[in-house]
């Protein structure tokens, strides 16, 4: 991109003198850290916009953190009455500023003539527009009409934009892709490390006890739930068998290839039962598809492997029968009927979207047996009261979406096995992450829609480079 901010010394200097006069007068009436925060979120955008793919980069290695979180207290100040707190988490603070600065450079690219927009830049658009019509439609079932509008906003569209589009148009070459699946092998090995020194250097009661998330600096970042584990894992699980195929320094895959039985472990020791059925999805559509050839060869592998893991298995099978596990049972089946009877109120087009907590709080016997109510636990219980069969069907044909452009691009290019590869590995970890979602609340926010995104530019990448056999050259 042509340096825009540096051909006139003297036009320069008449901005960062407006700069500054505008941010003197906006210090009176805004609050200091804010008024920090925007010169940083402005200098970022400018950043960004000469260099996209590092904010990528920066997306990808705190993309699963969405409880560590910027709180800000509004001070009762001239103008502040008019702000309520702030509490948003870093992920999406550095989205949209990386989303900002990508946005100003094809805006500029456009204006200019040196490459004009298209709708081929929002993949999937006429379905997600589908969905947020019927999401808007549902409000007029819903009792809070603004609280409903503004989750259309955030998180429904800012999902679209920051995690799916974003990355689609950032990855443009080989080894952006590359890069980013380095980052997220990188988040695996932290998730992973979590669960390990949970299990290591535990002061949990008892023996029998999952690998879960632990706090950074007393920050609980990943969330508290065991789940949490082994929903990051199982979308990254996958993209280890890429980095390994096309990795030419045998001490490099020695690494990931240990990397990879260790992140297996780790979410097999999570002991979540949503994880091990997403991770049995992934192993399965593997030897089906990639290794069938061969399936005789690999009987006596996995049959060691199962000998192995069998102190897991028996694990796993002690956890399911313990009083923590029927709770969780009885808290789903509760919760199921509940979302049942809410969706029978209006089953076309829902209750309001973003209401099913407020609404779950009406059901006295929740109240009285879990408390404070939670989010849905599974994107249908989520989604029928909330939408109904419409909103549902367009979510889901949004997801099919996604599984339908690779499969597609993944039968077209026949003639590149290593972007086959790419592209079958990409497909394993986007059908285990929705797998994950109909048993948990992450349905809107970066830990699904992130490895998504990139998935679809993973796929467009592959149609671009067929023929080619090598991925890292």
């Amino acid at each position: 991109m042509p340096d825009i901010f540096t051909k006139n010394k003297l036009r320069n200097f008449s901005i960062a003198a407006v700069f500054l006069i505008l941010a003197a007068i906006l210090s009176f009436v805004i609050p200091p850290v804010l008024l920090l925060f925007a010169i940083a979120g402005i200098l970022a955008v400018i950043f960004f916009s000469f260099y996209p793919e590092v904010g990528l980069y920066s997306m990808v290695l705190i993309y699963p953190f969405i409880y560590w979180q910027f709180y800000f207290k509004t001070p009762p100040q001239i103008f502040t009455d008019l702000l309520e707190d702030i509490n948003v988490p870093y992920i999406d603070i550095l989205a949209m500023t990386v989303f900002a600065g990508w946005f100003l450079r094809i805006l500029y690219l456009h204006f200019s003539g040196q490459e004009k927009m298209s709708w081929k830049i929002f993949p999937g658009l006429g379905l997600f527009v589908a969905f947020i019509a019927v999401s808007s439609l549902s409000l007029f079932n819903a009792e809070n009409f603004l609280a409903g509008a503004k989750f259309i906003l955030r998180p429904l569209t800012f999902f679209y934009l920051m995690f799916v589009v974003l990355p689609f148009n950032v990855i443009k070459n080989k080894k952006i892709l590359l890069n980013v699946f380095r980052c997220f092998f990188l988040v695996g090995i932290f998730v992973a490390g979590m669960g390990l020194w949970s299990l290591i250097f535990t002061d949990r009661p008892g023996w029998l006890n999952p690998a879960i998330p632990v706090a950074v600096f007393g920050v609980h970042i990943l969330g508290t739930n065991h789940n949490l584990i082994g929903e990051v894992l199982i979308s990254i699980i996958p993209l280890l068998f890429i980095l390994m195929e096309n990795e030419s320094r045998e001490i490099l895959r020695r690494i990931y290839f240990l990397s990879l039985i260790f992140l297996v472990v780790i979410t097999l020791l999570s002991l979540s039962r949503t994880a091990w059925i997403c991770l049995f999805i992934e192993l399965a559509l593997m030897v089906l598809i990639h290794y069938r050839p061969r399936v005789k060869d690999l009987a006596f592998p996995v049959l060691i492997l199962l000998l192995i893991f069998s102190p897991i298995l028996i694990f796993m099978g002690m956890y399911i029968t313990s009083y923590t596990v029927e709770l969780s049972n009885y808290n789903r089946i509760l919760m199921t009927d509940i979302s049942v009877d809410i969706f029978s109120k209006h089953p076309w087009i829902g209750n309001g979207v973003g209401s099913f907590r407020d609404q779950l709080a009406s059901y006295y016997i929740y109240l009285v047996e879990f408390g404070e109510p939670s989010e849905a636990h599974g994107v249908l219980q989520k989604l029928l009261p909330e939408v109904g069969i419409l909103g549902t069907a367009t979510f889901f044909a949004l997801w099919g979406f996604v599984l339908y452009k690779l499969i597609w691009v993944f039968r077209k290019i026949k003639s590149s096995p290593a972007w086959r590869f790419v592209v079958l590995n990409c497909m394993m970890a986007a059908a285990g992450s929705m797998v994950f979602q109909l048993f948990n609340t992450s349905y809107f926010v970066s830990k699904l829609w992130l490895p998504l995104g990139v998935a679809l530019a993973a796929a467009n990448l592959a149609l671009h480079y067929a023929g080619e056999e090598e991925l890292s050259k």
